[in-house]
Order: structure tokens, then C-alpha cells, then sequence
């Protein structure tokens, strides 16, 4: 089981949310989007596509972004989602 810092939103994450594709089979990673004013879309019909550009039709899941659950994300949203936060800058300190 994760310790319990590696479930705690990371601090700027409340402007993203995880989503998923129409077409999400079993093990698909989740994607990372950023949230417009319209906010999350957990029945579906999301309004911006994911960080990485491959998902533009899908629904926000339910879920906090924290390091335990970017082990499920898509890398290349991990990475842009990093990289926006300035995340990545802190880690090769």
C-alpha cells in the first residue's frame, strides 16, 4: 500500500483532472487535461484534450491527481503535466 504522501494531491493539480478516452479498454493509462471554466466532466463530453493531444473525446475521472496514481498516467501527459508545473525542474535538483 502507498504511503499516504504519495496520495496527496500535488499542490497545483486542482487545475487538471484525469480523463480517459471514449475508446479506454482495461488497461489503458489515464491522461492528464487541463481544466477550462467549464470544469470536470465526469459523464463525459470533455472540453480540452489531454496534455499529450491524444484524447479530445472522453470524461474526467473522480480522482485526485497525486505521484502514486501518475504511475497509471500516460507518460507523455506525466511528462507535459511536469513540465507545466514546474515539477520536473525539482526533481534534477
Amino acid at each position: 500500500m502507498p504511503n499516504r504522501e504519495r496520495l496527496e494531491p500535488i499542490p497545483g493539480s486542482e487545475k487538471y483532472s484525469f480523463c480517459e478516452s471514449v475508446h479506454v479498454t482495461g488497461p489503458s493509462p489515464w491522461h492528464i487535461r487541463k481544466l477550462d471554466p467549464a470544469g470536470r466532466m465526469l459523464g463525459g463530453g470533455i472540453t480540452t484534450p489531454s496534455l499529450c493531444g491524444r484524447v479530445d473525446r472522453g470524461w474526467d475521472l473522480s480522482v485526485v491527481i497525486s505521484i502514486h496514481h501518475l504511475g497509471h498516467s500516460c507518460r507523455a501527459c506525466v511528462t507535459a503535466f511536469k513540465r507545466e508545473l514546474g515539477l520536473d525542474a525539482k526533481e534534477s535538483k
